[in-house]
């Protein structure tokens, strides 16, 4: 009796152990999943339109700023990665055409950066604009790093979806006629003549109108404002210089030059040396391209103006020592155009945004101000990602300086920095970076530079 009561409890409470060590195990394993809290990854595309000649810079900085923003991330519960699809700026217009029609209709795509030049720039926005009105919604948005043309902006300033990461030519302008004060006040005793040579392309255009007017304005004469064919060939060229230029009466001529072609550039200051060898000439350039191209190419008197970036933030001394070159194709701005894109797509995240990337966008740069108190380095993004979990506004500059724009439309970047490069035994030199602060009719620490 004592054995099959000992059988028959046997039996009933086995089931019952069984449960217990399942349950044992479910409990066990659900603790265990719940301990590892495993981020979200998203991967995202963005497309690139650049030179073919600047492509390397502009990757280069691109892949430094996403390595930034990915050590940032570590430990976050969100993690973005990006990926580049780059597009030569000069391939034929079916190429470049067909390439931003696939990306605005494929929605891997977050946002587009360049292209570097105000000619193709002003294509682009209206390829754009035609997805705007054909499609009833917000395109991606798209971040001109350098396309400072004023037609470009203008025509433009009120698209939800554009930033112009710097100033039109209207603020280089001024910049370039800083330097040509200078060589005046420099050399007063002598009678220099001025120049103004631009290309008759959308970024030429900007300057051969606002360049005699910035002149007029603060008393600089100018002996002729000169126009040239983008396209010039050398003979073509040659025929100009000869017939504009009038070499008899100074000893040197003050030449700035505006070129949305480089090769303008490489080929103008040869010519003139060649034409008028017994004259000095002093070339000043704005084609943000000419300090990669000329080089050796030039004499010692070469220099110009580019846009750059603000120096208290640190990106020019940060570059170079990472690459042991100066950035002079607007690398800071690209920087920034990613920099833009990821703070935009981390504030549409964590507030639940069902509006387009390009409102994000708009709130980011709306909330910046001139007092930002973090920069663009790893450490710092993961600060202002934590102001942004918390619904704060992220605090942080960008590598060519503040995200402010304009206040009316908010497309438009403020204050932008340029830096003045000049040709030093063939090695080209940066001189001091200027701003609006410091222009013409303003205490600029230029004016106090003592040159041989």
């Amino acid at each position: 009796m004592n054995g099959n009561l000992s059988l028959l409890l046997l039996r009933l409470f086995i089931p019952i152990i069984c449960c217990l060590i399942v349950c044992s195990c479910v409990d066990n394993d659900e603790e265990s999943v719940t301990d590892v809290v495993l981020p979200v990854k998203k991967e995202k595309k963005i497309a690139v339109l650049v030179t073919d000649e600047s492509r390397e810079r502009w990757e280069r900085t691109l892949l430094w700023a996403a390595d930034n923003i990915k050590r940032a991330q570590e430990g976050s519960d969100l993690q973005y990665e990006f990926k580049f699809d780059f597009m030569d700026e000069d391939a034929t217009d079916l190429e470049v055409n067909s390439f931003v029609t696939k990306v605005l209709f494929d929605t891997s795509y977050v946002a587009m950066i360049g292209p570097e030049t105000s000619e193709k720039a002003e294509n682009i926005a209206q390829i754009f604009s035609n997805y705007e009105h054909q499609c009833q919604k917000d395109p991606i948005p798209l971040f001109l790093p350098i396309a400072t043309s004023v037609d470009v902006q203008r025509k433009n300033v009120e698209r939800d979806w554009l930033w112009c990461l710097s100033e039109t030519n209207i603020t280089q302008s001024e910049m370039l006629l800083s330097v040509v004060q200078l060589y005046l006040n420099r050399y007063s005793k002598y009678s220099l003549d001025v120049y103004f040579l631009c290309t008759d392309d959308s970024y030429g255009e900007s300057f051969s109108i606002w360049l005699p007017f910035v002149a007029a304005e603060f008393a600089i004469p100018i002996k002729g404002c000169v126009t040239i064919p983008s396209s010039a060939t050398k003979e073509v060229l040659d025929q100009i210089v000869e017939e504009k230029i009038d070499g008899r009466n100074s000893l040197a001529n003050v030449i700035v030059i505006c070129s949305g072609n480089p090769e303008i550039s490489v080929q103008i200051n040869p010519l003139l040396e060649e034409k008028f060898p017994d004259k000095v000439f002093i070339p000043i350039f704005s084609d943000a391209m000419s300090p990669n191209r000329m080089g050796s190419q030039n004499t010692k008197w070469s220099n110009g103006i580019v846009v750059g970036a603000d120096p208290q933030y640190g990106f020019n001394v940060m570059y170079q020592a990472k690459y042991d070159e100066r950035p002079f194709c607007g690398e800071s701005q690209v920087y920034d155009a990613l920099l833009l894109t990821w703070l935009s797509l981390c504030e549409q995240y964590y507030t639940r945004s069902k509006q387009s990337l390009t409102k994000s966008v708009e709130k980011i740069t709306r909330q910046s101000s001139v007092n930002a108190k973090l920069n663009f380095t790893a450490q710092n993004l993961r600060q202002a990602l934590a102001n942004i979990k918390v619904g704060k506004n992220p605090d942080i500059a960008g590598a060519s300086g503040p995200f402010v724009f304009d206040a009316k439309y908010g497309t438009i970047r403020k204050n932008s920095n340029y830096t003045y490069w000049q040709n030093v035994g063939g090695n080209i030199e940066e001189i001091i970076s200027l701003s609006k602060e410091y222009g013409l009719g303003e205490s600029s620490a230029i004016n106090s530079l003592g040159w041989q």
